[in-house]
């Protein structure tokens, strides 16, 4: 379920930035229904139907308040997303699909995951299909990250979404290593499927993570996308390392720089502390910033304390600011809270 983000805010301000996936109208009935069915919802945990066949999925809403300077302050009661996964194994081949909604879209529900893969008896896993990025640090759904509202991919988008294609998986305890081909690594302003053909701008997408040292992960990647009669090659790279500093602290960084033609060249980083306070109460802190070169930049630092209510249910605060340099505006307060049912 976790997944590659592509678009963000503070929270969710009136001012043009990069599509939101988390972005859409709602009812604050239907939020209030979100927090009951959390409630009943017994454990967090693949639904098993059977040896075989596997469900899981999420549905989260939020409330935010946004004020610029200069500006008026917006706020926003949402129904941000859900994901409902059916997942199938039998031996070494497996499957994946599901159906995602996300109000406001042109298509509100629709396929994103659909993909076959098969393992080797080498522990080579093979996967065809429409799948998601193998790049980024942060998950594509806010509900598998610790704050609610993304830290970058404002200014630039340099996180991708899902696309088509195959990828080859294979890790050990103390490494792990992906390989993709890919109808495209950017997909315009349609993040949830690829441009679905390879003759212009086909994708590559590699990773590696080195596990060999206790409770320290560093992860390098790197993408490439081909020109179109009218865009630009695309050519990106991150690098992130997580340590586990103990039991409920852990620190993450992680720094991307992409180069997408004019308009398209910059970097962004992460610099990320998330303690787990007692059993079922957490606390995020995390600074951020994006740089567009020759263009505007941005700060951000964001809090965001979580509580879960139920194994199935969390609710959480978040509070930001976001000093902007050579933008429309100076800066932009956030508040908001979110609650998510996971299974």
């Amino acid at each position: 379920m976790t997944s590659r983000q592509c678009g963000v805010g503070p929270f969710w301000p009136d001012f043009p930035l990069t599509p939101n996936p988390m972005k859409h109208p709602a009812s604050a009935l239907a939020l209030a229904g979100l927090c009951l069915a959390g409630l009943a919802a017994p454990a967090v945990a693949e639904i098993k139907l059977n040896d075989q066949f596997s469900v899981s999925g999420f549905l989260a809403g939020s409330y935010a308040l946004d004020t610029p300077s200069p500006g008026k302050s917006s706020d926003h009661l949402d129904i941000d997303n859900g994901l409902l996964a059916f997942r199938g194994k039998s031996g070494p081949a497996g499957f994946v699909v599901s159906l995602y909604h996300e109000p406001g879209t042109p298509q509100e529900t629709t396929l994103l995951d659909a993909a076959l893969s098969y393992e080797t008896a080498a522990g080579l896993t093979v996967t065809a299909g429409r799948f998601q990025s193998l790049l980024a640090y942060e998950a594509y759904f806010a509900v598998d990250n610790p704050n609610v509202a993304f830290a970058n991919n404002e200014l630039l988008t340099i996180a991708p979404g899902f696309h088509s294609g195959v990828k080859l998986e294979h890790g050990t305890d103390t490494w792990s290593v992906g390989a993709a081909v890919l109808d495209s690594v950017y997909s315009g302003s349609n993040y949830l499927k690829g441009d679905g053909e390879l003759k212009n701008n086909q994708g590559f997408e590699a990773v590696f993570s080195f596990k060999a040292i206790k409770d320290l992960v560093i992860t390098v990647d790197a993408g490439y996308e081909g020109a179109t009669p009218v865009s630009h090659q695309a050519a990106v790279g991150d690098i992130w390392v997580t340590w586990q500093v103990n039991a409920g602290v852990k620190v993450a960084a992680d720094y991307a720089r992409k180069d997408g033609g004019r308009g398209d060249r910059g970097s962004n980083w992460i610099f990320l502390i998330d303690h787990q306070l007692r059993e079922n109460l957490s606390a995020a802190f995390r600074i951020s910033g994006e740089k567009l070169q020759g263009g505007a930049s941005f700060t951000r630092y964001t809090l965001t304390p979580a509580f879960k209510l139920t194994p199935a249910l969390t609710v959480r605060a978040e509070v930001s600011r976001t000093d902007y340099r050579n933008h429309t505006v100076d800066h932009v307060t956030s508040a908001g809270v979110q609650a998510f049912v996971k299974f």
